[in-house]
């Protein structure tokens, strides 16, 4: 199985339809088919951060999309810090939906 790093941008262009790269972001992941994604903690750190300021609904929809990605047999999240700690971060993430 073929396997591709998905970044930052790709995942902000995935999440949000009105991204510039949103069209471009599904049609890639249509045309490459069967894959195994490869992304990191940093990465989806970097996603929450940038949904964070433009309100609760984009918080939790990020949230969602890092739980998706979370539990998808064909993505790994390559980890740069013991995993309990980055839960620990997403709870608390999921708990200051008034902090930007």
């Amino acid at each position: 199985m073929r396997e591709v790093f998905a970044d930052t941008f790709y995942w902000i262009a995935l999440t949000d339809p009105g991204d510039p790269w949103h069209s471009r972001a599904r049609s890639t992941s249509q045309v490459l088919g069967q894959i195994r994604i490869v992304t990191t903690e940093p990465v989806l750190i970097e996603l929450l951060n940038y949904f964070s300021g433009r309100g609760a609904y984009w918080r939790r929809r990020a949230l969602e999309i890092v739980d998706i990605i979370d539990q998808s047999p064909q993505i790994e999240i390559v980890l740069h810090q013991p995993y309990t700690e980055f839960q620990q971060g997403r709870a608390l993430y999921a708990a200051r939906a008034d902090k930007s």
